[in-house]
């Protein structure tokens, strides 16, 4: 089952032709994984993930990134990112690719670095 929690809320006013008014709401998700038949329920088969729902006249636009962290304070620290930085719904999933293919090069980076001292 999948539960989120807006934590962030960003309001835009009209400035047409522009933007129209609306607002974007920065949720986490968690969603509880069903253990295998002889596995024991943990905290591992818990994953979070990030949501950004637009609220204008016309409704609700949202885009889900599901189980991208592994802990609450990582999906946390990548929402807060999502934030600050205004990212749109229909960007959030580009967003997120390239953030971790970023994280990925710079964590082999600093492998390789460490390899040759």
């Amino acid at each position: 089952m999948e539960t989120a929690e807006v934590l962030y809320t960003r309001s835009f006013s009209a400035f047409e032709p522009v933007q129209a008014e609306h607002i974007l709401q920065y949720s986490i998700t968690q969603e509880e994984k069903e253990p295998e038949s002889d596995e024991p329920e943990s905290a591992e088969n818990t994953t979070y993930g990030v949501r950004i729902a637009s609220l204008t006249h016309e409704g609700k636009k949202a885009e889900t990134c599901r189980g991208v962290c592994g802990t609450f304070e990582q999906a946390n620290q990548l929402l807060r990112f999502l934030w600050e930085n205004s990212v749109e719904p229909g960007a959030v999933k580009g967003v997120v690719q390239d953030l971790h293919r970023a994280i990925d090069l710079s964590q082999k980076k600093t492998e390789m670095s460490g390899k040759h001292e």
